[in-house]
């Protein structure tokens, strides 16, 4: 017994050892349960990809962009070609195909349509019809009373506004919408609001198809629907006497490929002519006065010195036996309208080209046909002036 009492006091403690033995290796293999220590780095990838998630953000000037392009005037002139023309560096001496002197007529006064209006009203100057883009709008409002406040709004074709108050002095305004190089197309209305009543009109503005020259803004000229590159002469002219005006400089330049050029210039006492080598003579008034200058200047498209003016007679002067063409636009390639035997009287309109080495007029037939005639060919007149 004492000996089997030994025994099992001897299986305990090797039981007791094993179990003790077997408990310590199971510590050990437990602590790797501890390894979410290493999967932090991998908690912390979402934190490394946070500045792909903000790409969206820097990409928000792109998509602003085409929300600023329609507030961008059609034509955008501010874009266009520009020069300067100073006339103290400029050529003094003459071209052979221009005058030195021309004759200055003047213009009138503005007028006035308030006579007898005893409620406020509203008038455009400037023509019932459409007016042409970077042209001085006039506008004339009475029937107000005297020193009256009146709100005056002129809301633009991308629907912006501005307004200011004017004051009627005695019982009448005039409230002009002045031409900008970022002048937009479209209607412009005008509105004017006081203690005596409530009145509105519109102006519609469009673009020409056919070459222009402005001023605006006090010393820029606008030059617009010339040919692409197209090599044009600006000429200055300043008044010598009342009737007369003398050439002080002119220069040459080159349109853009929309065939516009904008030229930083002179405003005060110049008269100012464009001559391009495909569009002919395109003048432009006084700055800011509408309505000044001659339609003398002489020029020529490579050929004679021309001697016809708008909106005057002029009869077929030679046709080698066979009758004078009249042609649809300008050019000998052009489509043909009708032919006329030398002699005949026609009437010539504001419009010239060049086109072939001839100079072509817009003209308007006793019958009422108008197309195009070339003035000269091969250094012979084939128009001349009548009566």
């Amino acid at each position: 017994m004492k000996r089997s009492s030994v025994v099992l006091v001897f299986c305990g403690l090797v039981i007791l050892a094993i179990l003790a033995c077997g408990g310590a290796p199971t510590a050990v293999h437990e602590e790797p349960v501890e390894e979410p220590v290493y999967e932090e780095p991998m908690t912390e990838e979402p934190m490394q990809e946070e500045p792909m998630t903000e790409e969206p953000m820097q990409e928000e000037p792109m998509t602003e962009e085409p929300a600023e392009q329609p507030a961008q005037p059609e034509p955008p002139a501010e874009e266009s070609k520009s020069a300067e023309f100073n006339p103290s560096n400029a050529n003094q001496v003459p071209p052979d195909d221009v005058l030195n002197e021309v004759t200055y007529y003047g213009g009138g006064g503005r007028g006035s349509t308030c006579e007898g209006a005893t409620e406020p009203i509203l008038n455009i100057l400037s023509g019932l019809g459409p007016h042409e883009w970077m042209d001085l709008i006039l506008v004339d409002s009475c029937g107000w009373q005297e020193n009256e406040i009146v709100t005056a709004t002129l809301i633009y074709p991308d629907s912006s506004q501005a307004s200011e108050r004017v004051d009627a002095g005695l019982g009448f305004f005039g409230y002009d919408i002045q031409p900008t190089r970022s002048m937009q197309p479209g209607t412009y209305r005008i509105i004017m609001e006081g203690n005596s009543g409530y009145v509105e009109d519109s102006a519609e503005v469009i673009v020409p198809a056919s070459p222009r020259m402005y001023g605006v803004e006090g010393n820029w000229l606008v030059l617009y629907s010339f040919s692409p590159h197209e090599n044009i002469r600006l000429l200055a002219y300043e008044p010598v006497d009342f009737f007369t005006m003398r050439l002080v400089g002119w220069k040459g330049y080159q349109t853009d490929a929309n065939g516009q050029l904008m030229i930083h210039a002179p405003a005060q006492g110049y008269l100012y002519y464009a001559v391009g080598e495909i569009s002919g003579l395109v003048e432009n008034s006084e700055f800011g006065n509408p309505g000044l200058g001659s339609d003398i200047l002489v020029s020529n498209c490579g050929g004679l010195p021309s001697r016809l003016y708008a909106e005057a007679g002029a009869r077929v002067t030679f046709t080698d036996g066979s009758d004078m063409r009249i042609r649809e636009k300008p050019g000998y390639s052009e489509d043909i309208l009708t032919a006329v035997p030398e002699g005949t009287a026609i009437v010539i309109q504001n419009s010239r080209k060049c086109a072939d080495g001839s100079t072509w007029w817009k003209i308007l037939t006793d019958e009422g046909l108008e197309g195009w005639m070339a003035e000269d060919q091969n250094g012979v007149y084939l128009l001349e002036p009548y009566p």
